[in-house]
């Protein structure tokens, strides 16, 4: 075969090479943790080894997190890492079933001691910072009684718990101890705790692609029989 077809070959092949899916996330340690470029964290570190058990090839793009959700719905973005399950997002998003990402307890942070949520009721009257488009418990989510105040950034949201400008912030268990500990604000997590539902890695409705889907369950069931998710959350104990 002369060069120049071999040379034309290459070309084809280089134009027809598959783009790197667009995998869509927000800072949110240790879940997802973005710091200089650098994608890491428990789901990005699931989905990289899955990934690599695939030969698939990523491309991780740094967004809030209700902007990540319009991505989704957009077809800007293929995966999304770590959302709840709710009946509007299935309408725009594919979740892959085979091997959920681990529960995370939703918990209340205060700045004093009077301000410990014992139970449900000690909310009402009280600002309750939430994250913008984030989903915690159907009976939270549906309140209209309680009074929210919405926030791009969890670190805020603590911040403004701690000077006292909000009164509680709730957010993943995980995350609250982590942002506590880093900001040194010593807020107090209150006794009252609220079960987390499950979290997924899931795909754009908009851009689906079946290929995609197969061999994401696939490769996480691969990577759960190797014992890698459980290897990767221990690694961001604390």
């Amino acid at each position: 075969m002369s060069r120049f077809w071999i040379g034309l070959l290459c070309l084809v092949a280089v134009c027809c090479a598959a783009a790197p899916y667009r995998v869509v996330v927000n800072h949110a340690p240790p879940y997802r943790i973005i710091e200089n470029g650098n994608f890491s964290g428990i789901y990005i570190d699931i989905l990289k080894a899955a990934a690599s058990e695939a030969e698939m090839e990523l491309e991780f793009i740094n967004v809030p997190f209700k902007r990540a959700l319009i991505y989704m719905q957009t077809g800007k973005a293929d995966i999304m890492l770590g959302p709840n399950r709710t009946l509007e997002r299935e309408g725009f998003m594919d979740y892959i079933d085979a091997v959920p990402f681990p529960r995370e307890n939703k918990a209340f942070f205060v700045a004093k001691p009077e301000d410990n949520i014992y139970s449900y009721t000690d909310l009402y009257g009280k600002t309750v910072e939430v994250l913008e488009g984030a989903v915690y418990f159907d009976r939270f989510d549906q309140d209209s009684d309680i009074i929210r105040w919405k926030t791009r950034d969890y670190k805020l949201a603590m911040q403004k718990v701690a000077i006292g400008r909000s009164d509680v912030v709730i957010i993943p268990e995980r995350q609250g101890d982590l942002l506590n500990r880093q900001l040194e604000l010593k807020l107090l997590k209150s006794d009252f705790k609220v079960k987390g539902k499950l979290s997924y890695i899931t795909v754009s409705r908009l851009t689906w692609d079946k290929n995609l889907v197969e061999r994401l369950t696939k490769v996480m069931l691969i990577i759960e029989k190797k014992n890698i998710p459980e290897k990767i959350l221990r690694q961001y104990r604390h």
